[in-house]
Order: C-alpha cells, then structure tokens, then sequence
C-alpha cells in the first residue's frame, strides 16, 4: 500500500489519535485526534468513516483533504464498522448485534441489511470480494455466510473459548481467527459445504427391523438395533424381550422386562448395556453380561423427549419439555451439566461422531452448538422453521437438521 496508519490508544481507551503516513518515506500525511469508536478506514487509506460528534451519524471522509464526502443516518446505535476491501462499501453493525447495514460509499446509499445465523453478531469482517460475511458472533464459533444470502451459510467449530479477532488473506482465500483459547486458526475462506464436497454420508435415518425378526404377539414392537444386533420386546413389564445378534451362528437370547411398562429402548453405542425409557420420565439400565437391571431414574422434571448416548457410552444427553438439555454420567446417574437457552421443548440431539460437539434442536426453531468439553455454548442458528430432527454425517463435517415440512437443511464447515 501506498499509506501507513498508525493509531494510538489513550489511557481511559475511549479516544484514539489517528496518523497517516506516506509508506515511501513515512511523511505523515494527516493526523486525526480525538476519534471515538466505532471507525474504520478503507484499505487504501483514502476513505474513512467515523461516528458525528454528539450524535448517531456517520460520517464519511476523505483522508487526503480530512473533510466530510457525506454523512449517514444508519437508523440505529452502531458498534462496528467496516470497509469492503474495495472501498465501495461500507458496513455497520448494530449495537445489540442483530443486524448489520450496507451502504454505497460513492453516494450513500443503502442498499439492505445481513442477519446473523448464529447468535448476534459479535466481530465482523467482510470478505475481500465482498460477496461473503465472516463473524463471531457465536462465541466459539465463526460463522460464514452470503451477504446476499444466495449461498449456504457455514458454522466453523474448534475454538475453545471466545474469539476477539478476524483477518483475511489478501487473497480472500484463507482467515484467521483469535480468541481467549490462546490459539490462532487458519480456515479455507469458502467454506466447505455439502454442494462443494460432495454428497455427505449418513446412518439411514428411520431403519427398519428386518423381516426375518419377528415381531412380538399383539404386533407392537420396541426394538432397537446396537453394533452386535437387535433388541426387540413388546413393551409390557411381564412381556419379552429378546436379542438377535447380526452373528446368525449365534443363538437369541431371552432377557427379562424392566419393573414399568416402557416405550423406547435404547443400546449404548459398544451394546454391553441397554436403556428402557417409561412415560413421562423414567429410564432404567440393563446390564447386558449380568442380565440385571438397575433402580429407576428420573431423567428430567418435564415429559423426556430425545436421549442420544456419546460415542464412547460414558454419559448420555437427554431433553424434553423442560427446554433444558441434561447430561448425566451412565454409571452413576450423576448430573454433569445441564444446558439452558432453548426457549421451547427439545425435539432432537445430536452428538458428533468424535464426541466433541453437541447439538440440539427446539420448537422455539433455533439449534444450538455445545462445546461438550466445556458445555459452553457454540451459538445458535436461528430458523424459519422449527426442526424436529438432527444427524451428523459419518465424517461429522456436516450436520444435518430435517424441518417439520420435511425440509433438508445441511450445516457444514472444517477448521484446521
């Protein structure tokens, strides 16, 4: 570049001082004092935008002559602003992180607004083509998206704690990202997603028992499927239950039914224990090699809706009408954490197959991310419509939600 800017941070971090200078023989051009955020200045340096003095205005200048070109009414308290890399554009972000306005620079004009996918927008840059949005606003996450919105949007997930700051590559293909995590991460700038990778690979949703297994007297079955083979009763507390092993050189065999009616079973992921689930809120465990099951628990203080084990079967995640996400350890039943923001009841969960990340849906239509390390909250991506069901692909780079219409909604971004 042709200029050089220098800012300065005062003691009580309210005002700047801004100089530019000339790169070739550092000559300081202008110096701009007592500048109060939010500002930003073009990447050329000719252009710069500031908030009125005493007012919510925002006023464009020219670097070189330091007088206004004009000003602009953004019709709401800014937070942030920034230039596009060309300079012909000029965004801001609402103070509360809603939205953010783009305006013309060359004469002002408005031109419409981006809505956050995640959350609220935190820090954001736009990208160097302009075309795309990337920002912060979900915590640990960064989250891509067209400012046009003619694209999918994209969730970027590995931080561990918040992120404070962003920056493209001249280039536009790559960005940056740091936070609190003491880390700094380097993503592709076009994110990964389902239309650019390829057809993601995922479990067959609703699988079916086969029909060499047959069904309990009374034709009702609760079964379930494990890595060894199929569970299947009748659902009654002096019924059967009985295992099919997928090994059809192995006999079946005959377990006996928990103490309460049940509705759901439910095998941990390695099949040496299996979950029977009662109406409203009870769940009992069966020891598969001992064959005895355990005293009742009580999963929640509302009806239970979806239970999902980790891959490695040491703790199970459970939601319902208490709009709370709840993990308990499988061997004690001891309460890890509960997870709180959903504002309607839990429809599904959903747990990635590296066990790191945790997602849940509601029918107040958000998803939400959970960092199951910490059980932070990833973000929220809010929805036109409520979605009543969550798998991640077999890869775990695509998560998959399916709204009550029937409609497919694929979620997808890889860091590294």
């Amino acid at each position: 570049g042709s200029l050089f800017v220098f800012r300065s941070l005062p003691e009580d971090g309210l005002r700047h001082e801004l100089r530019i200078y000339r790169a070739d023989d550092l000559s300081l051009l202008r110096s701009i004092g007592n500048l109060r955020e939010p500002h930003a200045i073009s990447l050329d340096g000719t252009r710069m935008a500031v908030m009125q003095e005493g007012g919510n205005r925002i006023e464009l200048l020219d670097t070189h002559e330091g007088q206004a070109a004009r000003s602009l009414d953004p019709g709401f308290t800014v937070k942030q602003l920034e230039f596009s890399t060309d300079g012909t554009m000029l965004y801001g972000a609402e103070q509360s992180g809603i939205l953010i306005g783009c305006w013309r620079t060359d004469d002002g004009q408005r031109t419409g607004s981006v809505f956050p996918i995640a959350g609220k927008f935190g820090h954001f840059l736009p990208s160097p083509d302009g075309k795309r949005l990337a920002s912060t606003g979900a915590g640990q996450t960064v989250a891509f998206q067209a400012i046009d919105g003619s694209s999918p949007a994209a969730m970027l997930r590995g931080h561990e704690d918040v992120i404070h700051a962003l920056a493209y590559s001249p280039d536009g293909k790559w960005i940056a990202s740091g936070g609190n995590d003491h880390s700094c991460r380097i993503w592709q700038a076009t994110p990964t997603t389902p239309q650019a990778m390829g057809p993601a690979e995922f479990e067959p949703e609703s699988p079916t028992l086969p029909d060499s297994i047959p069904v309990p007297k009374g034709g009702t079955a609760v079964w379930a499927k494990d890595s060894r083979g199929y569970w299947v009763g009748d659902g009654k507390k002096s019924g059967a239950l009985r295992f099919y092993p997928l090994d059809k050189t192995s006999p079946t065999k005959d377990f006996s039914p928990p103490a309460e009616s049940y509705i759901r079973l439910l095998p941990t992921p390695e099949g040496l224990a299996l979950a029977a689930l009662s109406w409203p809120r009870g769940l009992r465990w069966l020891d598969v090699p001992s064959g005895r099951w355990s005293e009742a628990w009580k999963l929640s203080e509302g009806t239970v809706g979806p239970i999902v084990f980790s891959p490695d079967g040491t703790w199970l995640a459970s939601g319902g009408d208490d709009n709370a996400v709840t993990i308990r350890s499988r061997n004690s039943g001891e309460i890890l954490a509960v997870l709180r923001g959903h504002q309607g009841r839990i429809l599904d969960i959903a747990i990635s197959p590296d066990g790191r990340t945790l997602a849940s849906s509601a029918d107040d239509a958000t998803l939400r991310l959970w960092h199951v390390a910490t059980w932070r909250d990833l973000g929220t991506l809010h929805q036109l419509e409520t979605i009543e069901r969550l798998v991640f692909s077999k890869s775990g780079d695509v998560l998959r939600g399916r709204t009550t219409s029937g409609q497919v909604r694929d979620f997808g971004g890889n860091g590294r």
